[in-house]
């Protein structure tokens, strides 16, 4: 005849086996649909990169808007040089937004960083290029960053020339002594 306390911690140790197998298998359940659902949504975006002068605030899960409307999220932040500085590096990001807002992204789209003056998160909001514009292809880079001044001519640089000219003293000639 058998014990009647072992049989009691048989049954219980079988009893809780059985619980954390069950939980085991539902956790693997659970973490293979999320990854699933990931995979199906990463495929409903469309991906492209904008150079900033600066992005202050910015980080990764950073909110898109196009026009207002919730259009996706920053992706990647990475750094990449100048054209004006080749030594100064500047933010590129990357932006994941929703494939049924990609006829909006034209390479004359312009960004801008929205920071809450009091609460409230940090946004990407972008103004949708024009109907001229071309539409821009998963992976491209837009460069927002302003070129660097022409040598020596560009209406900037004619225009400090002549803020110059007029802010500085002129030499005038000396009176000429009776």
């Amino acid at each position: 005849m058998e014990h009647p306390a072992r049989s009691g911690a048989a049954e219980w140790l079988s009893r809780w086996r059985g619980r954390i197998v069950l939980s085991l298998f539902a956790a693997l359940l659970l973490v293979g649909a999320w990854t699933v659902w990931k995979e199906r949504e990463r495929r409903n975006r469309f991906f492209f990169k904008i150079r900033l002068e600066e992005a202050a605030g910015v980080t990764i899960g950073t909110p898109v808007r196009i026009s207002g409307i919730a259009a996706g999220e920053v992706e990647a932040i990475e750094f990449a040089a100048s054209r004006r500085t080749p030594t100064r590096l500047l933010p590129v990001l990357t932006l994941s937004i929703d494939r049924r807002m990609k006829n909006a992204v034209r390479r004359d789209l312009r960004v801008e960083v929205n920071r809450p003056l009091v609460l409230g998160d940090i946004a990407l909001d972008i103004t949708p290029g024009t109907t001229a514009g071309e539409p821009v292809e998963e992976g491209a880079l837009i460069d927002l960053v302003p070129a660097p001044p022409e040598e020596g001519g560009g209406v900037f640089s004619n225009a400090a020339g002549k803020i110059r000219k007029f802010f500085s003293p002129e030499e005038t000639p000396a009176p000429a002594s009776p």
